[in-house]
Order: structure tokens, then sequence, then C-alpha cells
């Protein structure tokens, strides 16, 4: 489990949620976005068998798989890490349709250090995790494709040409 409580994951569905509509252009009818209750639940049905009951063509899967929160000073300083992974499946043939290359994406969202209190670092935290995910399913500017909180090294920099 990623240590994370249902509040963070459900945050965080709303910042992907967001992303798709404002960035990739997606109408915000078309956009289901899962309770985390319910697929908590249901945590052994396939996702896609999910998106279906919800009247989905396909489905992005976010899975949370590492979060940490570390209350540095106070209540107010926090540094915090969001690893996840994404993919975009048919829900009819269940069959993967992005990324082609691999089985799932990853991005792995790092914050050292914030001074102004935990519910904004963790909406800035999500806001980026949703950024890195999303930004491959549109025309996504070289200049806007990483963002300052994403944790890569420089080989993956270099091979995806945005350095």
């Amino acid at each position: 489990t990623s240590g994370a409580d249902v509040e963070i994951s459900d945050m965080l569905a709303q910042s992907v949620g967001l992303q798709l509509t404002k960035k990739a252009g997606l109408k915000k009818s078309n956009v289901i976005i899962g309770n985390t209750a319910e697929s908590q639940r249901d945590v052994l049905v396939q996702p896609e068998v999910l998106a279906e009951k919800a009247g989905a063509e396909m489905v992005l899967y976010v899975r949370l798989e590492q979060f940490e929160l570390i209350n540095m000073h106070s209540n107010q300083i926090y540094s915090a890490r969001m690893l996840c992974r994404g993919v975009l499946l048919d829900v009819k043939s269940g069959q993967t349709l992005w990324p082609t290359n691999t089985g799932s994406l990853e991005t792995d969202i790092g914050i050292d250090m914030m001074a102004k209190g935990r519910d904004a670092m963790l909406s800035r935290l999500c806001a980026a995790s949703a950024h890195c995910i999303v930004r491959n399913l549109y025309t996504c500017y070289k200049t806007e494709y990483r963002v300052n909180e994403e944790r890569s090294n420089l080989n993956e920099m270099i091979q995806q040409d945005v350095y």
C-alpha cells in the first residue's frame, strides 16, 4: 500500500480530472472520476470493469504506489513525495492504449520543503502528479512538459528531449 489515505487518493483523482478538462480539452461530462471508497471495496475488480459500469469506453487508471508526508515543523513546514503509475485502457478489450512501449507510466514527484501547511502541500503534490500523468495525452509544449517537483535522472531527461 502507498500509505496515503482516501482523502489524498480523492485529491489526486480530482487533480487528474482537472488536467483532463483544462489541459487535454475533454468535456467535463466525459470525465468520470471513480469513487475511491468504492474502488477500494472492489480492489479485486479490474479497473476496466468498474469503468464499464460507469458507461466509459476508456479508463485512465492511476495507482498511487508510494506516499510520504513529513511534518518538519509546527504543522506548517512539510516535505513530501508521491509515486504514481498510470495507464490508459480500452474498456471493451482491456488492452493498454497508452503508454505503448511499457506496462505503465511512472511519475515521481518530490517537494523537499514547503512552508504553507499540509493542505497547500497536498494540493501542489497532486497537481504536479496529475500534470505528469496527463501531459502525454495532449500536445504539451516542451517548455511546459517538466515541472519543478518532478524527480527524474538526467539520462531520462535526455531521452525525453526535454532538458
